[in-house]
């Protein structure tokens, strides 16, 4: 055998043998051949369990420390009791979790102490996880939420946007519908791929690493703020980002109403970007998000977000949804860790200011 003919054979041997262990692993770490219990399905959207997480957040904030970190049987946080006592769930991702805040002071904590100062009896359930953007959401509503007994809450904060936009920026036909379309050798194979979901996942996290999204104190005092986008035609170019964000705030609204919930729709703010005292903006200089009419900074960021918050608006008041527009408001540095994620200083006011806004609802 010549010295070519061996050493495609090797190759053949060693792409069987590579394609074995990809067939194996997928197998074994798949759901090829079993079937999913419920529980396992929704463990997949990267809900934790049963679980108290200790933490140092010393470096992240002013009058940071130990961090106690709880998710309960059902995957919650928050001490309200029996599911069914429960009269506003908040869905969202890293910004509704809350990790680097102890448990007692995340916005929920906050909002509840508000309302029942006020003399409303409310319990508050907190069902954000990191990460997650509306196409999750969705995904809770089908795998998650129905294995809670008895959970019908009143009201359902939904405190979402910030992930939804650095995917659809990213990928706007990233996804679909979870649920709203017949089942394809596309859907199948995403759903039981082992290596699929991990592809997700690590695609998810660079992507949020990419646009700041994960935690770690910024020195607000090192960033420099300019007063002109780097790119043009936010309008269009947010029209056409925010097409698949409309499709599933609507299935989502849907979803939330289904369980006899009211929807409350809240707009996030970040310090990407401030407000001067002349009524313009400033944002930050370097890159959020990179598109193809090309690098966007803070102004970019501002102008692009208010495309997204204003399709969420429109989508909410047209079913009748309850809206709190958290972006129109005053926020300073130590309000927040990251750009994005708040100190318990700022939780507080997201709290006391949602519950300002929803202290006349019947609850």
């Amino acid at each position: 055998m010549s010295r070519t003919a061996r050493r495609l054979l090797l190759s053949a041997v060693a792409c069987a043998s590579a394609l074995s262990g990809f067939v194996i692993l997928e197998l074994i770490f798949g759901t090829w051949l079993r079937q999913v219990e419920s529980w396992d399905r929704a463990l997949m959207l990267g809900i934790t369990v049963s679980q108290r997480i200790i933490s140092d957040a010393t470096g992240l904030y002013d009058g940071g420390g130990r961090v106690v970190y709880t998710r309960d049987i059902y995957g919650l946080r928050g001490h309200y009791g029996d599911p069914g006592d429960i009269s506003i769930l908040t869905v969202g991702g890293s910004t509704t979790d809350e990790r680097d805040t102890t448990d007692g002071f995340t916005w929920q904590d906050e909002l509840e102490r508000a309302l029942r100062a006020s003399g409303r009896n409310v319990r508050v359930a907190n069902a954000g996880v990191g990460g997650m953007s509306t196409y999750g959401h969705l995904a809770a509503y089908h795998y998650w939420f129905p294995l809670i007994p008895r959970l019908r809450p009143a009201y359902t904060i939904l405190y979402v946007g910030i992930n939804d936009f650095v995917l659809d920026i990213n990928d706007v036909d990233y996804g679909s519908e979870l649920g709203d379309i017949p089942i394809s050798l596309g859907t199948w194979i995403a759903g039981n791929s082992a290596f699929y979901r991990l592809f997700v996942r690590v695609r998810g996290a660079w992507w949020a690493w990419e646009a700041g999204l994960v935690g770690g104190r910024v020195d607000s005092r090192r960033i420099r703020y300019v007063d002109a986008p780097n790119i043009q035609d936010h309008e269009a170019i947010g029209r056409a980002q925010v097409r698949g964000f409309e499709r599933r705030m609507a299935a989502l609204l849907s979803l939330v109403r289904a369980t006899g919930s009211v929807p409350v729709c809240v707009t996030q703010p970040t310090m990407y970007y401030r407000r001067t005292l002349g009524g313009g903006v400033v944002g930050v200089d370097f890159e959020i998000a990179a598109i193809p009419a090309g690098k966007s900074n803070g102004v970019d960021y501002f102008h692009l977000r208010a495309v997204q918050d204003a399709a969420m608006i429109a989508s909410c008041r047209a079913t009748g949804s309850v809206v709190i527009d958290l972006v129109a408001d005053d926020w300073s540095d130590d309000d927040f860790i990251d750009l994005v994620h708040t100190t318990p200083r700022g939780s507080k006011k997201v709290g006391q200011r949602i519950a300002n806004a929803m202290k006349t609802l019947p609850l």
